[in-house]
């Protein structure tokens, strides 16, 4: 008697070439949740090769975090054929794989048959995702708050100006520079704030980040204990970055000041900055918290190492939230003013960390090879007796106020509006106004659709627009409205100054 096997040969076949060609990792346990048969995909997500596998447990490969989540997996998997979930397991070489589980069934009794997948640059992406939305809405909420502290700020600091210009040499001297200190310390904030919001005003130059680093780490000793020594590892002909050097400055010294802090009181510690060049790596793009495309651009890198306590995982989720902090006290916007000057210098960063290992930052920025140019030195104003009639249009009164006095205490005659609207009647019925000084966000009317109407009016009538927003945010949204100058706020009674460029 004969029997015709060609079609289950051919289905043998099939089978065995889906089962070793499949880019998933496919598995066969026994009831007592043994290996009876392993693809090659699911070798490699291992680490181990099929005879290490097949007939040995498959239990000491699921982490002791998930070990009761993968029983209770196999269980469901006995007893109902099915399991569909997502669960790590732990590679023969330490590493950690995120894998999406999906049965196939009891097919053959008492073997039970999953997939895997690997999972980890989707949930990579996720994360990516989550923080991008994240960082984009505080950002917004930053740059808002920063608008409206300015206009405080320009009230604060244009009255305290205004006075110690007029009232020169006299007892209440020292009390109007302490104000202007102080306010000089509230504008910072508002500079961290947009720095967060990624829309802070960059002067961007050709910059030594070698330099920088030598410069600003002797002023910062003195901050940090005693007890921990700071070791500098600065490479040699290091490129140069484009660079807002302020800010870079910034980064660094929030970066020392942090690493330092880690290291508990009154211990011995080391914190050690590096820096190299190299290009960007597939590891680079992978662990960044900003997520980068190019890969192979050449990029700086500082890397800021300690030998501190270290973070947990859940601290390194919050970490870069504004004001979070691990001491009894916050000390500001910290990583998260860092995390907002990096993006705003198109760069990117790694952060590693365990806990009572330390912790080590790496900062990448691109480089360039291009090469800082001499230094400028600014002509002095020469003081004048200012003519011509200004409009201020601002809606906070204190803003005007300060405006109006500052521009009279020059010479200006002035007259005001309090939203674009009225500025469009003013314009009108005053003919001799020889410049506007115009605020971007107002009520009724904003600066951006005033702009349109008074040249209108005037084609040739010089608009300084004024705002609490960084220059780049806000003479975009008046692209090709034809603004004459900026005004950052807040300003000074010397700014009035800007003014006269204008107008002379």
């Amino acid at each position: 008697m004969c029997t015709d096997v060609t079609e289950r040969k051919y289905n043998e076949a099939r089978y065995q070439t889906l089962f070793a060609a499949s880019e998933d990792g496919i598995l066969i346990v026994n009831d007592e949740g043994a290996c009876v048969d392993v693809n090659q995909s699911m070798c490699d997500f291992l680490k181990a090769s099929r005879d290490q596998l097949i007939g040995s447990p498959f239990a000491p490969y699921i982490p002791a975090e998930h070990l009761a989540q993968g029983q209770a997996a196999f269980q469901s998997l006995v007893a109902t054929g099915r399991y569909d979930g997502e669960f790590p397991l732990r590679a023969s070489d330490g590493n950690i794989v995120e894998l999406e589980w999906r049965s196939i069934g009891n097919f053959v009794p008492g073997l039970h048959c999953c997939m895997a997948r690997d999972v980890r640059d989707r949930n990579r992406f996720h994360q990516q995702l989550q923080q991008t939305q994240k960082l984009e809405s505080l950002g917004v909420l930053a740059g808002g708050i920063a608008h409206d502290f300015n206009n405080l700020l320009a009230g604060i600091l244009g009255n305290a100006s205004l006075a110690l210009d007029v009232l020169g040499n006299s007892e209440v001297q020292p009390m109007l520079e302490d104000v202007i200190t102080a306010r000089e310390r509230a504008a910072r904030l508002t500079r961290q704030l947009l720095a967060y919001a990624g829309k802070e005003r960059l002067q961007i130059a050709p910059s030594d980040v070698n330099r920088l680093i030598t410069e600003i780490t002797p002023l910062l000793r003195t901050s940090i204990p005693k007890t921990v020594h700071l070791k500098l590892e600065l490479q040699e002909n290091l490129p140069y970055v484009e660079a807002d050097q302020v800010q870079l400055q910034q980064v660094i010294m929030n970066m020392l000041i942090n690493a330092a802090e880690a290291i508990p009181e009154g211990q011995p510690g080391l914190v050690r900055i590096t820096t190299s060049a190299g290009r960007l790596s597939e590891d680079d793009r992978t662990h960044s918290i900003i997520h980068l495309e190019k890969l192979g651009e050449e990029y700086v890198t500082l890397t800021f190492t300690d030998t501190g306590a270290g973070m947990t995982s859940d601290v390194q989720r919050k970490i870069f939230d504004p004001f979070f902090t691990t001491k009894f006290a916050g000390r500001g916007l910290g990583l998260s003013a860092v995390l907002g000057i990096v993006r705003a210098h198109r760069g990117t960063l790694t952060l590693e960390s365990t806990p009572g290992q330390g912790t080590t930052f790496r900062i990448l920025l691109p480089a360039t090879h291009v090469a800082p140019g001499p230094e400028t030195k600014k002509n002095a104003v020469s003081p004048h007796r200012a003519v011509g009639t200004v409009l201020v249009v601002d809606d906070e009164e204190t803003v005007r106020m300060v405006a109006k006095r500052a521009l009279e205490h020059r010479g200006y005659h002035v007259v005001m509006a309090q939203n674009g609207q009225q500025a469009i009647e003013v314009l009108a019925a005053h003919p001799e106004i020889t410049a506007v000084v115009l605020d971007l966000a107002m009520p009724v009317m904003t600066g951006d659709q005033a702009a349109v109407l008074l040249r209108k009016q005037r084609p040739d009538l010089p608009i300084i627009l004024s705002s609490g927003y960084p220059e780049s945010e806000a003479t975009r949204r008046f692209a090709g409205h034809g603004v004459t100058a900026f005004l950052q706020k807040p300003y000074t009674a010397g700014s009035a100054e800007k003014v006269d460029d204008v107008v002379a």
